[in-house]
């Protein structure tokens, strides 16, 4: 039977009924709205289907397809297999595989509670590269590393995902370059996790925009749409994390931004368009803070501070330093880093093999201990 296109079957089929089903050769749109299971040889007629619904489906026999093992799905550009959680790989890989990889675009996985390899589950499942536009997952759904990553068609994300930490979620939406909004369901960012998703605005949480308490390494590479985000609360924010991103201040209500961490990492706001920063727990810079950035007005700590070893500094406090307010506390004055009255700040420097070489100095339109006039 080839002229039968589409077929919706709206009960649950007894295993023998398949045998019938599969008598209907070029259907390319396929819904079991009732079928709970898929037993072998089920679907075997139906590789070529571009359209697949199975809401209900929780059991799928390995041979569904048919009895060699190798047959796939070919050219599925919508599948819904909302109650299924895709457990075994031999049955994953004909659903997910490199045939689909460039045709499937909507997909609905709320089945899936894991996709990593959680007991007692010993596949993993990501979409790295996949030609995906819409996505539905379960709420609260823990995300592989590379989830989404390079999926540049994709722009939804229906659902709460958790961002764990960053050996469980790492670089999960790296280079999705069309996503702007996705709901999390805890405040730790980990390393990559919007590296190159240069689309990205919102990462809420309860409906905010997220106040992380933890930022990994380039967390937030060239992500250029990121304008605002609370950092007050970060105890930790990795080397580059914001590197290029497009970070201005902790909300569109104010032009400051409060960093929480105690120690500064490596080009951590390197290229970003912040203007005015408060550190109030910086007790230790480790390298380069803004560099190449143009837009720094003040910088503000809270704490006195110290330099860990550093080989190179490079516009540690932006291109235009000579145009910046640098507020210091009273213990800072006449120490090492900045005499009473200077406008300049030196800063420590060793070379590879550990012995001291000759310190920058940084001239600053104004060097001053705090007077209250910070963000004015």
């Amino acid at each position: 039977m080839t002229d039968i296109k589409k077929i919706v079957v709206n009960c649950d089929l007894e295993d023998a009924d398949f045998a019938n089903l599969n008598l209907f050769t070029q259907v390319s749109e396929l819904e079991l709205a009732e079928e709970t299971s898929i037993p072998a040889g089920g679907l075997k007629s139906f590789t070529g289907v571009t359209t697949l619904t199975m809401p209900k489906v929780t059991e799928i026999n390995s041979a569904f397809l048919g009895a060699t093992g190798t047959e796939a799905f070919d050219a599925l550009e919508n599948l819904n297999m909302a109650s299924y959680n895709f457990p075994t790989t031999d049955i994953n890989e004909k659903f997910f595989n490199t045939d689909t990889k460039g045709t499937l675009e909507t997909l609905d996985m709320s089945g899936i509670e894991d996709m990593t390899a959680a007991w007692p589950l010993t596949r993993t499942i990501n979409f790295d590269g996949y030609a995906l536009v819409e996505v539905t997952v379960q709420d609260g759904v823990q995300l592989s590393p590379n989830a989404f990553a390079n999926c540049t068609a994709l722009t939804t994300i229906n659902g709460v995902v958790k961002l764990m930490d960053n050996a469980s979620a790492t670089a999960a939406f790296k280079g999705a370059t069309s996503l702007e909004e996705v709901n999390v369901a805890n405040a730790n960012i980990p390393d990559e996790a919007f590296s190159g998703a240069t689309a990205i605005e919102s990462i809420l949480l309860n409906g905010k925009q997220v106040a992380p308490t933890s930022v990994g390494k380039q967390a937030f590479l060239k992500a250029g749409a990121l304008e605002y985000m609370d950092l007050s609360k970060a105890t930790v924010i990795g080397e580059e994390a914001f590197n290029e991103s497009g970070l201005i201040s902790a909300s569109k209500d104010t032009k400051i931004l409060t960093v929480g961490i105690a120690a500064i990492e490596r080009d951590a706001f390197r290229m970003t368009k912040v203007e005015y920063v408060y550190f109030p727990n910086v007790e230790t810079i480790k390298g380069n803070i803004f560099y190449g950035v143009q837009s720094l007005k003040q910088v503000k700590f809270g704490k006195a501070f110290e330099v860990a070893d550093v080989q190179s500094w490079a516009e540690p406090f932006g291109k235009t330093p000579a145009q910046t307010d640098l507020f210091l506390v009273e213990e800072m004055r006449g120490g090492d880093y900045w005499a009473a009255g200077s406008n300049n700040l030196t800063l420590p420097k060793v070379k590879a093999d550990g012995k001291p070489d000759t310190p920058v100095t940084i001239g600053f339109r104004v060097i001053k201990v705090d007077d209250g006039s910070f963000g004015n």
